[in-house]
């Protein structure tokens, strides 16, 4: 290997390591949000407006704990209809 691609490979590992350091954190922002949740930003603003969704503010900055998210995206689930025959 050249040194420029140990100085590369050095490079890519650091940043997967913070990559990965900030997805198990839990927070994101709004358009982290949405993505994770596969909808729109609006609808993600939306939510937070009405206080669906709760979230932190940091500054100018609105920050959603992944937890909160997972727990709308269940409370807005519709049941299939083998779910409703139960």
């Amino acid at each position: 290997m050249h040194r420029d691609d140990n100085k590369i490979e050095a490079m890519l590992e650091r940043v997967l390591r913070k990559l990965q350091a900030h997805r198990q954190s839990g927070w994101m922002t709004i358009p982290e949000a949405a993505a994770y949740m596969k909808c729109a930003v609006h609808y993600v603003k939306h939510a937070c407006q009405r206080r669906k969704i709760p979230y932190s503010v940091v500054g100018r900055r609105h920050i959603l704990n992944r937890t909160d998210c997972d727990a709308h995206m269940r409370s807005v689930r519709v049941p299939s209809l083998e779910e409703q025959k139960d």
